[in-house]
């Protein structure tokens, strides 16, 4: 059912692409991943998988998931007590810790890097360059739109 089109919210739309986002990422076959995974420690794994050049910190985690500074913090300590990441200290300061998957974790980068492009390729089959492009541009808009409404303005209120 098309919500846009009827007179009902684009949130709604956006809702139900949410929904079913997660329910296909929650149903991977048994024995893929290891036991205990959420969606947002695959997020972080994928995130640091796809960056293997460049230092990334807590920070970057936090701005690319738009999450709490203590969300990220308890996400990264359970995928080090999991064996997953590393932190490491960088010379330039040593309060600075920059995230490094262990070999486990680029093993799993690996498979969601697949299920990514396989995602990718059926969530978009059928949708032209410009199109995508046009979809990038709206939801790069409407990230910012949210992210203003987050942000208290001068006067304290939205």
């Amino acid at each position: 059912m098309d919500l846009a089109h009827n007179g009902t919210s684009h949130v709604m739309s956006f809702l139900a692409v949410v929904n079913q986002l997660h329910r296909l990422v929650t149903n991977v076959p048994a024995g893929t991943l290891p036991q205990g995974m959420t969606i947002s420690q695959l997020a972080t794994i994928a995130f640091l998988y796809f960056r293997p050049d460049q230092e990334t910190f807590q920070k970057d985690i936090e701005v690319c998931f738009k999450l709490r500074r203590s969300t990220v913090s308890s996400l990264l300590n359970t995928l080090e007590r999991k064996g997953l990441i590393q932190r490491v200290s960088v010379p330039r300061d040593a309060r600075l810790k920059k995230l490094i998957l262990t070999k486990d974790a680029v093993n799993i980068g690996a498979y969601v890097q697949k299920a990514f492009a396989d995602m990718d390729a059926l969530m978009f089959r059928g949708v032209s360059a410009e199109e995508l492009a046009a979809l990038d541009t709206i939801l790069d808009k409407v990230q910012q739109n949210l992210h203003d409404l987050e942000t208290p303005s001068p006067g304290g209120t939205l």
